[in-house]
């Protein structure tokens, strides 16, 4: 079994993210870490992210194309 790791902030889901997730499952069973809040707000500012971690996270793990989500700090 291939795993395939996958990591981004994930704070605007977009088509983009959708066709690198579907790519990656096509590979394996893929795990997305997504950075944590304190992360995003040091690499894009203050005003990041739009989503907190916690709903970034629900998203990722409602789809099909994402086997489980891991926090990334």
């Amino acid at each position: 079994m291939t795993r395939v790791f996958v990591n981004g902030t994930f704070d605007i889901l977009h088509l983009g993210h959708i066709k690198l997730l579907k790519k990656a499952k096509e590979l394996g069973v893929v795990c997305v870490a997504i950075d944590s809040d304190e992360r995003v707000r040091m690499f894009k500012g203050t005003y990041r992210p739009i989503n907190s971690y916690e709903v970034r996270k629900e998203m990722l793990e409602s789809l099909r194309y994402v086997d489980y989500v891991v926090p990334f700090d």
